[in-house]
């Protein structure tokens, strides 16, 4: 016969092999609940625990209702975890994606257990900071910098559905006509330096704050925002066509070849915020470079080195921007993010060499507030707010306190993953691999679903570039270059992805 076992928070009765109770919420193993042994206990023994039981059980039978009722009305979810003092780990889970005997470790055999209470942020992390409504002028400037990710989109695509409203899109044209706060382009047209013209025959219209800077005939690459489709004259007649609001321009050189897209002025300012007044920029020289990375001299305006003390940033301004540590090397290399309430920064470090990286918190005045050190040499998919910072490191997911550094919940087991972000009811993660190709979880790091796609996202066999990836509206877009199983290109790959884990759509 079963023996009764009982909550050790409040006394209830559970079901047998209960891993939680579903009265106080309390999470438990096998080894936190009460199984009352009734052969070794005396009679008396047996009463005083029972005694205490009901006890225990007529309190919560009171004080719980209105728990539970505040508990649901309360905008934030609040979570008790198993905080570990540390970073090494016992237990192990499985990567089947990566190698069926790679074991990972989850927890500290011998580690001493403290019990916090977790508080589960909904703000939305800094990668969707250049969509987040009331940022200062240079707040603005820093989040634009880095929401480098522009789709290209069929036109026959964009006048078919609706669904790419708000998306960043990336697009050749050439200047049709010219209007007061407005141009009219030929989408996907091109005309070269090597003058010759590619036409198309299809119409969209671009919305400029000054449009004095663009001439009829002018050739351009277009990174702008969606707005869906509308009626506009085109040579005396009304016509349906794509709208777009200009947020960055440059001259069209050739396809997929990267153009300045900040200015010296803007980089100034982006510098000033992440690193301090005193940063000083300048035009990069091949000299500022531990490691040689190209002849940056060469390419005007794509470079850009602010010097801080005695450090010096790389600022790339094309359309793969980021910021680099000009004292990396090809072994060590180091990258910078802004923290999120743009007052210091992060610097992701990747150790080649020694097989591990870290990522490290500097206030303002360059001084170091934490540190953290992560088995594997990969960078840290990476995401954060104000509160917490959220990174998947050699296959397991942290929640770290963003003024300390610190775990707020155990690490979770998610598997490889390239890239995160963190929405106001969950993280999502990207993978390479296409079974599982996006990830979501709720703001505890408990996963909710996975979404498999036809096309791996990435192939590093045949040195596939790294995917686009755009959430807006609640869907994820991301996109790629599809290959086959020969190593060649055929094609362009977009999936829609919903918050829910379904496939709106694919095409290739």
């Amino acid at each position: 016969m079963e023996e009764n076992i009982f909550c050790k928070n409040c006394g209830k009765e559970l079901p047998p092999e209960s891993s939680f109770c579903p009265y106080c919420m309390t999470k438990f193993t096998k080894e936190t609940v009460i199984e009352p042994d009734l052969k070794k206990k005396s009679g008396k023994k047996l009463l005083l625990s029972v005694a205490l039981i009901v006890l225990i059980a007529a309190v919560a039978v009171a004080v719980l209702p209105k728990m539970l009722k505040d508990s649901e009305s309360s905008q934030n979810a609040f979570f008790e975890e198993t905080l570990k003092s540390s970073d090494s780990y016992s237990k192990t889970e499985t990567d089947t994606s990566a190698s069926q005997n790679e074991t990972h470790s989850i927890e500290s055999e011998n580690a001493e257990e403290t019990k916090i209470l977790f508080e589960a942020d909904t703000e939305t992390g800094f990668s969707g900071y250049s969509n987040k409504k009331g940022l200062s002028r240079e707040a603005a400037l820093v989040a634009s910098f880095f929401a480098s990710d522009c789709m290209r989109v069929p036109y026959d695509t964009l006048k078919s559905t609706d669904i790419y409203v708000n998306t960043s899109i990336k697009f050749d044209c050439v200047v049709i006509e010219k209007a007061k706060d407005y141009i009219i382009v030929e989408y996907g047209a091109t005309a070269g330096f090597d003058g010759i013209y590619e036409p198309t025959g299809d119409a969209a219209a671009v919305k400029l704050s000054d449009v004095s800077s663009v001439n009829e005939s002018d050739s351009l690459t277009f990174y702008a925002e969606y707005l869906g489709t509308d009626s506009f004259k085109l040579y005396g007649k009304s016509t349906e066509m794509p709208v777009f609001f200009a947020e960055r321009y440059t001259d069209y050189v050739y396809t997929d070849v990267e153009m300045p897209l900040f200015t010296k002025e803007e980089i100034t300012s982006i510098a000033h915020t992440v690193f301090g007044s005193k940063a000083v920029v300048r035009d990069a020289k091949n000299s500022d470079f531990a490691s040689s990375i190209g002849d940056v001299e060469m390419n005007k305006g794509m470079f850009y080195t602010a010097q801080v003390g005695s450090s010096k940033y790389c600022f790339y301004t094309g359309e793969s921007r980021f910021i680099y540590d000009c004292g990396s090397t090809f072994s060590d290399e180091a990258y910078i993010l802004p923290t999120a309430d743009m007052n210091g920064y992060y610097r992701l470090i990747s150790y080649g060499n020694e097989g591990k990286s870290s990522v490290e918190c500097y206030g303002k005045n360059q001084v170091k507030l934490w540190q953290r050190d992560f088995k594997g040499s990969d960078l840290p998919a990476i995401d954060y707010t104000e509160k917490y910072v959220y990174l998947v490191s050699n296959a397991n997911l942290y929640i770290l306190d963003a003024k300390t550094g610190e775990n707020v919940i155990r690490q979770k087991y998610v598997g490889n993953k390239y890239d995160m972000r963190k929405t106001g009811d969950g993280i999502l993660l990207l993978s390479f691999d296409r079974s599982e190709a996006l990830m979501k979880t709720d703001l505890s790091g408990n996963v909710e679903w996975t979404a498999q796609v036809s096309f791996n996202l990435s192939d590093s066999m045949y040195g596939t570039v790294s995917p686009v990836w755009q959430t807006v509206n609640n869907n994820s877009f991301v996109q790629c270059e599809a290959y086959d199983g020969n190593g060649f290109s055929i094609g362009t790959y977009t999936a829609v992805i919903s918050n829910d884990g379904k496939i709106i759509f694919e095409y290739k």
